[in-house]
């Protein structure tokens, strides 16, 4: 009986051994990729390098008829104003300093055809989903949506996201792709340059 009480207590042992070392592989495996990734502080710097101003802003749906809902999920954007118009562009901070390729630098470089949209639509909506991203909020009972300052509805940004979270102004998306360049050339900016744009679009 005591033999018996031993050896359990001692696999017991084991078992709390192993799985601390298990807890403390996994806790290294999820630490790992944020410590080897940029930084924000890297992302902040090199938004405002390229003439930016960084905006914390979070998904809220409702901003055309509140109460608003604000969401989970605030992202760092790079916010860029024309000193000629006062027009502005929207980035997300990943996105404009990756140098891997994402969908929405893509879609911004690549500017692929709008084709006909319908007069009673968003224009910059449609062409987002087209594109295979999405800037809605919600079902046909929400009241609107962007993403915000704060707790303001009134500074809602509609951005679009695409799948591999990717996000940039959809207005300032569909613009480009007439040719109109809103706020800054983000060609210039966004450190994905490539040689040959992929032709994910189309």
């Amino acid at each position: 009986m005591g033999t018996l009480s031993t050896r359990t207590t001692r696999r017991r042992g084991v078992g709390v051994i192993a799985a601390i070392g298990l807890a403390a592989m996994v806790a290294g495996l999820v630490a790992a990729p944020m410590a080897s990734a940029a930084t924000p502080a890297s992302w902040k710097t090199y938004c405002r390098n390229q003439g930016g101003v960084v905006q914390v802003r979070t998904p809220a749906a409702g901003t055309n008829s509140p109460p608003v809902l604000r969401l989970g999920g605030a992202v760092a954007f790079c916010r860029f104003t024309s000193a000629q118009d006062g027009s502005r562009i929207f980035i997300d901070l990943r996105t404009l300093t990756s140098t891997q390729p994402t969908l929405a630098a893509i879609a911004y470089l690549a500017k692929p055809p709008i084709g006909k949209i319908p007069g009673n639509v968003n224009p910059a909506s449609v062409y987002c989903s087209r594109l295979g991203g999405s800037d809605q909020f919600g079902g046909a009972n929400v009241g609107g949506g962007g993403w915000i300052l704060g707790r303001n509805p009134n500074t809602a940004v509609e951005a679009c996201v695409f799948p591999d979270q990717s996000i940039i102004d959809s207005f300032g998306l569909v613009y480009h792709s007439q040719n109109v360049v809103r706020g800054a050339d983000l060609t210039t900016r966004l450190r994905y340059r490539p040689t040959t744009i992929p032709a994910v679009f189309g």
